[in-house]
C-alpha cells in the first residue's frame, strides 16, 4: 500500500455513522491524557472545529485548564480561552465522558523500568477504563508510543468485548498514529508534520486518515499497525543510536586536542550521506532515552539481539561522568577528586527553552559532580525544582556574586533567556557542554 493507494474500507452501519459525524465535525471526540503531546493535540482537535473533551487523572493539571492557564509551552493561555469561549474545549477527570465520545484518542505517557523494560501501566488503566465506558461505534487511535505489537492486542481486547455485535472490527475501530511532537519546535507543529498512520483494519485506516484530515493533518498510511509501531520506535532510536556517536566522537576529539564542534559544521558540508547530530551531557526528554528499548525488548522476545542500542546506551549514560572528569581537570584536579569545589550548572531541564525535565542529564551531571566532592548550585530561569535532583544541589539566582564564586560554570542546557553576558563577565572558567557560547569567543570557555 502506498500513499498514492490508499485503503479501501469496507462499509458497515458503524464506520458510516463515523464518517458522516467526521465529515460534519460533529464527532464528539476525547482526549485521554493531557500532558506534553495529549494537550498540544487536544487543541489542534479543538480549534479544527470538533468538540473536545480532555481526560486526564491529574486533578491540579484540571483544574489548570479550568482557569484558563497552560502548563505547556506549546499552548497558550489565549488559545485555551478562545476554545472555552466557543464551547469546543473542555477538560475533567471523570472517564464517564467518554460515554458521549464518538473518536477517544490515546496520549498516556509510556516509559521504562530502571532495568530498561518497558512500563506500559498507564496505558493500560486508560484502555481498561475505555473497554468498559466506551460505547461503539467508535474510533480510538492509539498516539501513545508503544512497544511493537500492542495496538493489535489492543484491538482484539477490543473485539472481545463486543464480540457478536456486528462482527469482527465493525463496532471499535483501532488506529495507531504514534505522536511526533517536538515541544519548542516552531517550524515543524502538529500540523506541519506529517502524521503515520497505520489501521487495524481497512476501515480503521480509512477513519483514522479522514479525522487528522478534518484537523488539518497530512498522513502516510502504512500496511500495519505494526509497520506505524515500528516507524515511532525506529525514528528514536537512529537519534539514540546517532547521538552515541557524536558523544564519542567529542570524547576523542578532545583527546586529540581538536574541536569536535568544528569537524562537525566540517562535516555538515556534504551535500549527502550526512545528517549532523550533537554531543552534549546526555539524552533526555521522554522519548529518545526509552522508546529505542521498546524495540531493543521486542527484539529480545524475538530472538534478534539489538547490538548498537546496548552500545549505544552505555555511551550515552557515560556522559554525565565524562562532564565531571572534564570539570575536574578543568579546575586542576586530575585525579578527579571536587572536594572543596564550588560548582554553578546552569540549565537543570532536558531541552532548550522548555520546563519539561524528564530524563533531564543535569540530574546524573549534578550526582556526578556532588559524589566526586564538589558543591554544587544550580539556576535555571523556568524551573525551581526538578524531580529526582541530589538533595545537597541548590538553586541559586543568576548574580554576578554567584558566578564569580564557582570554581567553574557548567552549561548543561543553554536557555536563551540565559544572561551569557554576565556569565562571561563574571566566570572564572565555563564548560560549555552544549556549544552554546560557539558565537561568544572568550578565553574562559572551553566546550565539551
Amino acid at each position: 500500500m502506498t500513499q498514492e493507494e490508499p485503503a479501501v474500507a469496507p462499509a458497515s452501519a458503524g464506520s458510516e455513522r463515523l464518517r458522516t459525524v467526521l465529515a460534519s465535525k460533529e464527532a464528539r471526540v476525547a482526549v485521554v491524557g493531557l500532558g506534553f503531546a495529549g494537550l498540544p493535540q487536544a487543541v489542534v482537535i479543538a480549534e479544527a472545529g470538533f468538540t473536545v473533551t480532555g481526560i486526564d487523572v491529574d486533578g491540579e493539571r484540571v483544574a489548570q485548564l479550568a482557569r484558563g492557564e497552560s502548563y505547556i509551552t506549546d499552548v497558550t493561555a489565549d488559545q485555551l480561552h478562545a476554545l472555552r469561549h466557543t464551547g469546543h474545549f473542555h477538560a475533567t477527570t471523570e472517564a464517564a465522558a467518554l460515554t458521549e465520545a464518538d473518536c477517544v484518542v490515546v496520549c498516556v505517557p509510556t516509559g521504562i523500568t530502571a532495568e530498561r523494560r518497558p512500563v506500559l501501566d498507564a496505558l493500560e488503566r486508560a484502555l481498561g477504563t475505555i473497554i468498559n465506558t466506551l460505547r461503539p461505534p467508535a474510533l480510538v487511535i492509539i498516539e501513545s508510543s508503544v512497544p511493537p505489537g500492542t495496538t493489535r492486542r489492543v484491538a482484539r481486547l477490543l473485539e472481545a468485548r463486543w464480540r457478536g455485535n456486528d462482527g469482527p472490527g465493525e463496532r471499535v475501530f483501532v488506529a495507531h498514529a504514534p505522536e511526533r511532537i517536538d515541544p519548542g519546535n516552531r517550524q515543524y507543529g502538529l500540523r506541519e508534520t506529517p502524521r503515520v498512520v497505520g489501521g487495524e483494519t481497512a476501515a480503521a485506516l480509512d477513519l483514522a486518515r479522514q479525522f487528522y484530515a478534518q484537523c488539518g493533518v497530512t498522513t502516510v498510511p502504512v500496511a500495519s499497525v505494526e509497520v506505524a509501531e515500528l516507524t515511532k520506535v525506529f525514528e528514536n532510536t537512529f537519534r539514540f543510536v546517532n547521538i552515541s556517536l557524536v558523544n564519542e566522537l567529542a570524547q576523542i576529539a578532545t583527546a586529540m586536542n581538536v574541536s569536535a564542534w568544528e569537524v562537525l559544521e566540517a562535516a555538515s558540508t556534504k551535500p549527502y550521506g550526512f545528517m549532523p547530530h550533537e554531543p552534549g551531557p546526555g539524552v533526555g526528554g521522554s522519548c529518545i532515552p526509552v522508546i529505542p528499548f521498546f524495540l531493543a525488548d521486542v527484539a529480545e522476545r524475538l530472538g534478534t539481539p539489538s547490538h548498537l542500542i546496548a552500545a549505544a546506551e552505555r555511551v550515552n549514560t557515560f556522559m554525565p561522568q565524562y562532564v565531571t572528569d572534564r570539570a575536574a581537570a578543568l579546575v586542576g584536579r586530575r585525579d578527579g577528586d571536587l572536594v572543596g569545589c564550588h560548582i554553578l550548572v546552569l540549565g537543570v531541564t532536558y531541552k532548550p527553552d522548555q520546563s519539561d525535565c524528564r530524563h533531564s542529564p543535569a540530574v546524573p551531571v549534578v550526582e556526578r559532580l556532588i559524589a566526586a566532592g564538589a558543591t554544587v548550585r544550580v539556576h535555571d530561569p523556568l524551573v525551581t525544582e526538578v524531580a529526582g535532583l541530589h538533595p545537597q544541589a541548590s538553586f541559586a539566582p543568576l548574580t554576578a556574586e554567584v558566578v564569580a564564586a564557582a570554581d567553574l560554570v557548567v552549561v548543561v542546557t543553554p536557555h536563551r533567556s540565559l544572561d551569557y553576558g554576565l556569565v562571561l563577565s563574571h566566570a572564572r572558567c565555563i564548560l560549555d557542554t552544549r556549544n552554546a557560547l560557539r558565537d561568544r569567543a572568550a578565553p574562559n570557555v572551553v566546550p565539551l
